[in-house]
């Protein structure tokens, strides 16, 4: 089970909210500028989370397409300013996880997060 995400976020606009959030949650995390610096961090893992700032103006479906290509089993969580059904579907169709909106709560981004590092316990323990 992955202990740590790596946040491709080329503002630093939330980075320190997400490292503070996720590190008082015992989570590790990685910030990157870059979806190519993220590609060559995956290169290297077993198995992880990314969280992609789809508000830089990039293509996001192109770097779910070549996250997925590198390790199909990723789990990508999108952040964004506002999102449609559209976008949520498309999300799910690019084989994304899950999508947080701005301006979301470090309680939102952990639960998601861990949901992320470990989908069936945390599924398991939400049924119990």
């Amino acid at each position: 089970m992955a202990q740590s995400v790596i946040a491709v976020l080329p503002s630093p606009s939330d980075s320190t909210l997400i490292c503070h959030s996720l590190g008082h949650d015992g989570i590790g995390v990685r910030v990157v500028p870059s979806p190519e610096e993220a590609l060559r961090l995956l290169a290297a893992e077993e198995d992880s989370v990314i969280l992609y700032d789809a508000d830089t103006g990039q293509p996001w479906p192109d770097a779910l397409r070549r996250f997925l290509a590198i390790q199909p089993t990723l789990r990508i969580v999108l952040l964004m300013e506002s999102a449609g059904q559209k976008t949520w579907l498309d999300l799910f169709d690019n084989g994304g996880f899950d999508l947080l909106l701005r301006p979301f709560q470090p309680a939102d981004l952990c639960a998601v997060v861990r949901c992320a590092l470990d989908p069936p316990r945390f599924f398991h323990a939400a049924a119990a």
